[in-house]
């Protein structure tokens, strides 16, 4: 018997950056940009009122939408994240200690109401650009085919619109 249960590791967010998009570099060259997202909530008190709480999330966008990003946000900008949860560990350099994070790296962005007038802005795939091509003269493009005559009614139609 096979299971219809799907294993999925999906987040959603929306939210507003907390601080300005930081922009890196990796060693191998890749654009990384760690952008902090705050989401609210509502919770309700013993007496019946309720009060807002705030939570913070570390996400990480990879590739070209890490330039655009750190390019087009800034503090208080509102975003709509969806991507995959990571765990990540490294060793603290100053005492050796292993240490645990958490973050969203994401996988599709719509980030409406940012500074470009240039594109659309709704959800945007953050995948890596495609390798480079090599770059071969382009022949150039031939006239288009003059458009097709309409079609006229036949005669019967024509008689019965009539």
């Amino acid at each position: 018997m096979t299971s219809q249960f799907k294993h999925e590791n999906v987040v959603k967010l929306s939210g507003v950056l907390g601080t300005a998009p930081e922009l890196r570099i990796t060693s191998n060259g890749r654009q990384v940009a760690t952008l902090i997202v705050y989401t609210n909530y509502l919770l309700r008190n013993g007496d019946g009122s309720t009060r807002q709480e705030s939570e913070r999330h570390r996400v990480v966008v990879w590739g070209m939408h890490a330039e655009k990003v750190a390019r087009l946000l800034s503090k208080g900008s509102k975003i709509h994240i969806q991507g995959r949860m990571t765990y990540p560990t490294w060793k603290d350099r100053t005492t050796g200690e292993t240490r645990y994070g958490a973050e969203i790296v994401a996988q599709t962005l719509d980030y409406q109401g940012a500074d470009d007038e240039e594109a659309p802005q709704d959800e945007q795939v953050a995948v890596e650009a495609p390798a480079p091509q090599s770059a071969e003269p382009v022949a150039p493009a031939a006239e288009p085919a003059p458009a097709k005559p309409k079609r006229s009614r036949s005669k019967k139609a024509q008689a019965a619109a009539a």
